[in-house]
């Protein structure tokens, strides 16, 4: 396991994630990138509302300082 969180954030570049923001928004989809600040870019991104429901948004920029967690998700 890597003991820097930012070199196993890296490890999930292609693959589908799970993240929560700070204000509770919950969005999953394909992580495309990420920089020295955790700032994210995912593809084919899909809010959650806590419903269950789905809203499709495809590119989506997150700022690494509005994260409270990244799940990776099964394939």
């Amino acid at each position: 396991m890597a003991s820097d969180p930012l070199v196993l954030l890296k490890t999930f570049v292609g693959k589908t994630v799970m993240v929560r923001t700070q204000d509770g928004f919950e969005v999953q989809g394909r992580l495309s990138s990420v920089d020295e600040y955790m700032n994210l870019s995912l593809d084919d991104s899909e809010h959650i509302a806590e419903d269950g429901g789905r809203l499709r948004l495809g590119l989506l920029h997150v700022k690494g300082e509005n994260l409270v967690f990244i799940a990776l998700l099964p394939s």
